[in-house]
């Protein structure tokens, strides 16, 4: 692939898309900038000071060239920033067209990891207030109908923890379903409704679906990070350096132990 043409890299929330537009930037810096007034060295830096799971939204910074859903500004390609192309960032943006202009690049992964990175970080679908948020909309049902003598519901595993008698009318009486009580029921059930089966394993629709097929380039995020980027310098023709494999393996060190294992399974 010829270097001649700006990066547009498409993500859907949680999906690592950052992650990636960094990475990118770092094996392009000849050629291409994800920013006109920081070097990628600079944003690297500041972006990846996280010490807890709280913090994640702070490396969420807007560049010079990050669209999101909610944008209303013209969906241009922009011209070269200090003789540099332009790496754009398009974030959950499905009412975007693929072109030529730019060699599109969509970063996914597997609905489990998916789900996995957006309930670590608060994200998409886990965002307080959304309506696939299991925790707030099991807990919400309960409270409308508690009884005053019941008891108080933070969390699952106080609704585990009810009592037999409760459970029982709740499902009689207040129609909840028999499984009200298990997240794991619920969560394989949304995932289902959510996703499409691409191979052996299934995908996010939600934007993915939308341009799957239309991107010049697509990447599995455990292939990006099993083979530390080398997958993509090597379909994009860039340079791979020592610089693009340390931040890799700094970004996966981020995550606790459980989700890292899931960036390293067989898929």
């Amino acid at each position: 692939m010829k270097k001649n043409k700006p990066f547009a890299v498409y993500y859907s929330g949680a999906s690592a898309g950052c992650f990636f537009a960094l990475t990118l930037a770092l094996s392009s810096q000849s050629t291409h900038c994800i920013s006109s007034t920081q070097s990628i060295q600079e944003i690297v830096r500041n972006n990846w000071n996280i010490h807890n799971v709280d913090e994640w939204d702070s490396y969420q910074v807007d560049y010079d060239y990050s669209y999101h859903p909610n944008d209303h500004i013209p969906r241009t390609i922009p011209d070269l920033v200090n003789n540099k192309l332009a790496i754009i960032k398009y974030d959950n943006t499905d009412r975007l067209i693929i072109t030529d202009n730019a060699v599109s690049i969509l970063i996914y992964t597997d609905v489990d990891t998916h789900f996995a990175l957006m309930e670590l970080k608060r994200r998409a679908l886990f965002k307080v207030g959304k309506p696939y948020l299991l925790d707030d909309h099991t807990i919400i049902s309960y409270n409308n109908v508690r009884d005053s003598l019941w008891p108080v519901v933070k969390n699952w595993t106080d609704l585990k923890e009810l009592p037999i008698d409760i459970k029982d009318e709740l499902v009689t009486v207040f129609n909840f379903h028999p499984e009200f009580d298990n997240k794991e029921y619920w969560m394989n059930k949304i995932k289902e409704e959510l996703s499409f089966k691409h191979n052996e394993y299934r995908v996010l629709k939600a934007f993915n679906e939308s341009i799957f097929n239309k991107v010049h380039h697509r990447f599995l995020l455990q292939d990006v990070i099993k083979t530390k980027f080398e997958c993509v310098t090597d379909a994009l023709n860039l340079e791979y350096t020592n610089e693009v494999q340390s931040h890799v393996d700094t970004w996966v060190a981020l995550h606790p132990k459980k989700i890292q294992k899931m960036f390293y399974k067989d898929i």
